[in-house]
């Protein structure tokens, strides 16, 4: 499994860092000038990652187990729509969860989670991008909690590989180009089904 060194600044990058954000103890900066430049970004992540905590675990006898690598994934801000860097611990639930039917047609799974659960529904919460990378491959719609008062998620590659902001944002087009074939009534677009489209249309443009 690839993945960052422990210790990769959220903001700048630079690796080999001690200072965490004490909430979450998940996430590293190498002054506290990139982590006051970060806050209002981390401070809506910081609470899911607390839910979700990266620290070494006790094993049976006693011992801690090391700590988990670092994968970078992607978060998908809500109105108005956006990317951002993120990293998650290697044992994160979200690499158990089911991978994105159609992320998983065109070759590429993905899996999402949201970052705050029972959202009201509203444009505040509206995620069009993450409404479009939940769609049903055989009839072009979301599920329909996917549909509304989603809110910010996060999305990995769902071997834990890196996955990118620009590979994710890549495949959200390429979604939306699946779309478009829907919308023109021309049912599912088989074709487009397969990683070698993928990658002919974007991911080698």
């Amino acid at each position: 499994m690839s993945a960052t060194a422990e210790g990769t600044c959220q903001t700048c990058h630079k690796p080999g860092n001690k200072l965490k954000c004490t909430n979450c103890s998940a996430t590293y900066y190498c002054d506290t000038a990139c982590q006051k430049s970060d806050w209002p970004l981390h401070k809506t992540r910081c609470k899911f990652l607390q839910n979700h905590p990266s620290g070494a675990t006790s094993t049976t006898n006693g011992s801690a187990d090391p700590q988990p690598q670092t994968i970078p994934c992607v978060i998908i801000t809500a109105s108005p729509t956006s990317y951002a860097k993120t990293f998650l611990p290697s044992t994160h639930p979200i690499f158990n969860t089911r991978a994105l039917p159609i992320t998983t047609k065109i070759g590429y799974p993905l899996v999402m989670a949201r970052m705050a659960e029972h959202l009201p529904r509203g444009p505040a919460t509206d995620n069009q991008h993450a409404t479009w990378l939940n769609i049903d491959p055989g009839s072009g719609f979301a599920p329909e909690h996917w549909q509304g008062g989603i809110g910010d998620v996060v999305v990995a590659s769902a071997d834990g590989t890196p996955l990118y902001l620009d590979t994710l944002g890549a495949i959200t087009d390429y979604v939306s180009s699946i779309l478009d074939e829907f919308g023109e009534g021309k049912g599912a677009p088989r074709h487009m089904y397969s990683r070698a489209a993928l990658d002919t249309e974007y991911l080698e443009a």
